[in-house]
């Protein structure tokens, strides 16, 4: 078997239409080298589910994981679901994480450093120390928030701007041998449909992120791809070395915000979305979107994978609510041509 080293940059809420050659112009430039995925979804609005989905391959319905652990201080990740740097540690390698959220991710991580309120310099000036001091093979994973919320520089674009620099000197000094992975947990609303954050439902603003690697070279992607594609290339990277893909046929998203909204939603290979948004009471507020819409029979078709993939973890979701208002609401506000 052929180890090799793995790294994981993951930048907290970096949209997919920042990573731009004005914003961006190293890692523009370093995808547009190597590998670049097009269509890559996240899988919620909130960092604990996505970062739990990557790490781990579960889907929040089912690790029932919908929101910020913080939120919910006596859930915890079952013990039997092995985490990507315990699986990697199984097979001889030393990790490293880097990181502001802690419990199960530090699982399997033999370097675990806390770098909460840190400004993202000195989380990469880390990466460079994690990296340079441990053996070979390692799996070193760096998480950076300069791109959340209190945006490092004073501005969404600026913090894109600090952060590209950042991860530019990181990979100056990764050995060649190295699979590198740069992706976000979820994007962020910067004014559109009145969101600013990112702590409200499925828009593909919120879940239209980046991933780029360097599997090969010159290459955009655009099969439909979620978080278990990370979690199934880094497994097979650790544990035989080679790395390959799995495409879903859907992407499936899911998202709760306290006290009482949810978020159910699906994405489709050429992007179009369906999501469901239940306010306490009033259910079945259903919206399209996406680049291209689709048709009602496409439609109907997603609304049907959705209720398969619910019942598959027991969650409830009423198909008879769909009816012909519903589909002229629809036409009303212009989801279908």
């Amino acid at each position: 078997m052929d180890m090799i080293n793995v790294l994981l940059i993951i930048v907290d809420c970096l949209r997919y239409d920042h990573v731009t050659k004005e914003l961006m112009p190293h890692l523009y430039k370093w995808g547009k080298e190597h590998a670049w995925f097009s269509n890559y979804w996240s899988t919620s609005h909130c960092t604990d589910p996505a970062i739990t989905h990557m790490l781990s391959g579960k889907h929040p319905d089912e690790l029932g994981l919908y929101s910020m652990m913080y939120e919910h201080k006596d859930y915890s990740i079952p013990e039997d679901v092995q985490m990507l740097p315990q699986i990697a540690k199984e097979n001889g390698y030393e990790t490293a994480f880097i990181t502001n959220i802690g419990r199960w991710y530090k699982r399997g991580v033999d370097n675990f450093v806390d770098c909460r309120r840190w400004p993202g310099k000195q989380i990469f000036a880390e990466g460079v120390a994690q990296i340079l001091s441990m053996e070979e093979p390692w799996l070193a994973i760096v998480h950076t928030d300069d791109c959340h919320t209190n945006y490092t520089g004073g501005s969404y674009d600026a913090a894109c701007s600090a952060v590209d620099k950042y991860i530019h000197q990181l990979l100056s000094v990764v050995p060649e041998e190295t699979y590198i992975l740069i992706t976000s947990d979820h994007g962020e609303g910067l004014g559109e449909r009145g969101i600013r954050q990112h702590g409200f439902g499925l828009w593909d603003f919120l879940t239209h992120v980046p991933l780029l690697c360097n599997a090969w070279h010159e290459t955009e992607i655009n099969n439909l791809a979620d978080p278990s594609t990370i979690y199934t290339t880094i497994k097979g990277a650790v544990t035989n070395g080679h790395i390959y893909y799995e495409w879903p046929r859907h992407v499936f998203q899911a998202g709760d915000t306290p006290p009482n909204i949810r978020h159910r939603g699906v994405v489709r290979p050429d992007g179009a979305q369906f999501i469901v948004e239940t306010k306490g009471a009033l259910r079945n507020v259903y919206k399209v979107v996406g680049r291209n819409s689709p048709t009602i029979p496409d439609f109907l078709k997603m609304e049907l994978a959705l209720a398969q993939h619910l019942a598959k973890y027991g969650i409830e979701y009423d198909v008879d609510e769909q009816d012909e208002e519903v589909l002229e609401r629809l036409m009303g506000l212009g989801y279908f041509s």
